[in-house]
């Protein structure tokens, strides 16, 4: 016997489902074993998985298991048949990622053989909790002087992949340290005054202050060179 059935048949929008696909391709990332990961960055935890997965979609994943901000530029040498999805555009893709993050880029595949080949350029940015602990353990320490004897005023150098770091510290109780500090640079620039050379600094007793160095786009080989400057410790009033 045959019986009378109705079918309703309705369009959805697509909004619906328009993290279906990222997350397939982010599980299919994770099952996949060719990973890169940014050992020789200091970052061994953070991985990039990329892949040409033939099914009409292609990806690069991101997963950031490690300390520091990832900022990696992305430039397609070769892109054949291949097109970015949204937010992303052009030949060339700029992807930030916090640690305990993950990020993907997601290729739409064309019907013909499609290729791909980039080169990149990636920096860690550091807290600034996390860079204090790496300057005190593993900086360049220099200890301030006050009438010719050494005083609890320290200044820590540090360098690390994105540059370098200066911590300040003042354990003193009645001492104040003023400095004017002046830097040759190449491929740095000071966070503050990106234009500049010159940096001035004021800890007053129990502070601590820093002063970030960080490469600029265009850097090949980093310099930096303390030329010195006015720097007076006087007790505090």
């Amino acid at each position: 016997t045959y019986g009378v059935s109705t079918a309703l048949l309705e369009e959805l929008p697509k909004e619906n489902f328009k993290d279906v696909l990222p997350a397939a391709l982010r599980s299919r990332a994770k099952r996949n074993p060719n990973v890169r990961t940014y050992k020789e960055d200091g970052e061994p935890a953070v991985v990039k998985i990329s892949e040409l997965t033939g099914l009409g979609f292609g990806y690069i994943y991101y997963r950031n298991g490690g300390t520091a901000t990832l900022r990696e530029q992305v430039y397609f040498k070769s892109f054949d048949n291949l097109k970015l999805r949204k937010p992303f555009r052009g030949t060339s893709v700029t992807v930030e990622v916090a640690p305990g993050q993950e990020t993907i880029v997601i290729l739409k595949e064309g019907e013909d053989a499609c290729r791909m080949s980039m080169a990149t350029s990636s920096s860690f940015q550091k807290e600034g909790n996390h860079l204090r602990d790496l300057a005190r353990q593993h900086g360049k320490v220099t200890q301030r002087k006050y009438k010719g004897s050494i005083v609890q005023i320290q200044v820590y150098a540090y360098q690390h992949s994105d540059g370098i770091f200066y911590l300040y510290e003042n354990k003193e109780s009645s001492l104040q340290l003023q400095e004017r500090v002046t830097y040759r640079l190449n491929g740095l620039q000071i966070v503050g005054n990106e234009y500049g050379n010159t940096v001035d600094v004021i800890v007053r007793p129990g502070e601590s202050k820093t002063c970030l160095l960080y490469t600029s786009d265009a850097a090949d080989d980093l310099l930096c060179v303390d030329l010195g400057g006015r720097r007076i410790i006087k007790k505090k009033k």
